[in-house]
């Protein structure tokens, strides 16, 4: 099975492909939960906020027919609440049995159920009230007649008052459920923005080491190595042979030093053959870095050269001496 290579080029990429992964992952954390958190804010808004009003508005209307009734019975010159009273029933009361319709039908069958038995008991309290109490206190000898004054004044302390009352309470049970749900529901998502803003803190902290990471790779892998490399450099050019340089990484960097290494022997068996040959070491054995190493053809050349002089040179020098010694 072929390693795979770690270049500097795969490893820049994986990093900063990591630096975007986590970005992504944060954004898309982030942005689910501040998703959720807006559903609440609308649900909260639509359903939860709406829910409420509507039932306030339903237990105002209750309290008030309980007061323009009373007020119906007990004070027959006020004329206001008998008005107000008759528009309770006629238009207010119609009006908002169609919107607890609607929400009746948003609600749960817990809650369905109970909005159904408290609207259904208002009506029937508007019937009786209409039939024993409106219809009939309607002028000054109907009210003076006395047991239709003690029939309405009956049903309303002994029928009205506590049927109300008890409408009241369950309303306000109603009520206190929906605030409870409308408080979890706004610390479920003050919840999700303090989580967001805590994905946000991580996020951002990751990115920050994985690019102080990065950088730190960066500079061990291409800033260091590229050191090494100019003072290697640099002392070539002096016409001095620097060290071996030590580097183990398999990438770019290594390829380079390596064949800053082998020109670094290279030379060094130059300057070794050169010196043996300098030296009159003639027969000394050199072998080429490459084909095509024109430095290192020249030198056995050169080589070549001084062995064919010193051979001239030696056969002159014996025929020198021979004729000296017939002479």
């Amino acid at each position: 099975m072929n390693k795979i290579r770690l270049t500097i080029g795969r490893l820049i990429l994986f990093g900063v492909l990591s630096v975007i992964g986590f970005f992504l992952v944060g954004n898309v954390i982030g942005v689910m939960n501040l998703s959720r958190s807006v559903d609440k804010v609308k649900y909260i808004n639509d359903e939860v906020d709406y829910s409420l009003n509507i039932l306030n508005t339903f237990r105002e209307q209750v309290v008030q027919n309980k007061l323009y009734t009373t007020s119906w019975v007990y004070v027959p010159n006020n004329v206001a609440d008998q008005e107000a009273v008759i528009k309770l029933i006629d238009t207010n009361w119609v009006e908002l049995r169609s919107k607890l319709d609607v929400l009746i039908e948003k609600s749960s069958a817990e809650d369905s159920l109970s909005l159904s038995n408290v609207k259904s008991r208002f009506d029937t309290i508007l019937v009786h009230e209409y039939d024993k109490i409106i219809s009939k206190l309607t002028t000054f000898e109907a009210r003076e007649d006395f047991m239709i004054s003690m029939d309405a004044t009956g049903y309303l302390e002994e029928g009205l008052i506590p049927q109300t009352d008890s409408i009241l309470f369950e309303l306000a049970q109603i009520v206190e459920e929906r605030l409870e749900e409308s408080v979890e529901l706004k610390n479920d998502m003050i919840t999700g923005f303090s989580n967001l803003t805590n994905i946000l803190i991580v996020v951002s902290i990751i990115s920050v080491i994985a690019g102080l990471l990065i950088a730190f790779f960066i500079n061990n892998l291409i800033a260091k190595p590229i050191v090494k490399l100019t003072e290697v450099v640099d002392t070539l050019g002096k016409g001095e042979v620097p060290d071996e340089v030590d580097y183990k990484k398999d990438n770019e960097i290594g390829d380079i030093l390596k064949s800053v290494n082998n020109l670094t022997e290279g030379i060094k068996s130059y300057t070794s053959f050169a010196t043996s040959v300098g030296e009159g070491e003639l027969k000394t054995e050199f072998e080429k870095l490459g084909v095509n190493d024109i430095l290192g053809t020249s030198l056995i050349d050169m080589r070549n050269n001084l062995q064919k002089i010193a051979e001239e040179e030696r056969k002159r020098s014996w025929s020198t001496e021979g004729l000296a010694q017939f002479a």
